[in-house]
């Protein structure tokens, strides 16, 4: 199996998955306010779910731009050519 770092491109893959994942999971759950709570508790439950969203955003961000520090996982990583082939 290919591998990049030491670590399984499959692996890469599977971060990348992860991080989609949870974006869009924290996104569904701000949609169900949690029933009979207070409104300190509501509005507590939708900002931890904005900034969960915010984080897996921001990861994703790192992933597809060219921000990389020597642990991160990059889009190069995962499709060496997609940069290339996806120029604006």
């Amino acid at each position: 199996m290919k591998t990049l770092g030491g670590v399984i491109m499959k692996d890469y893959w599977a971060i990348l998955n992860y991080e989609i994942q949870m974006y869009f999971g924290a996104r569904h759950l701000q949609s169900f306010p949690i029933n009979g709570a207070s409104r300190s508790l509501t509005t507590l439950q939708a900002s931890a779910m904005t900034e969960v969203k915010a984080l897996h955003v921001r990861i994703l961000l790192d992933i597809f731009l060219e921000r990389k520090n020597s642990d991160d996982i990059n889009i190069d990583d995962i499709l060496p050519d997609w940069r290339e082939k996806n120029q604006t």
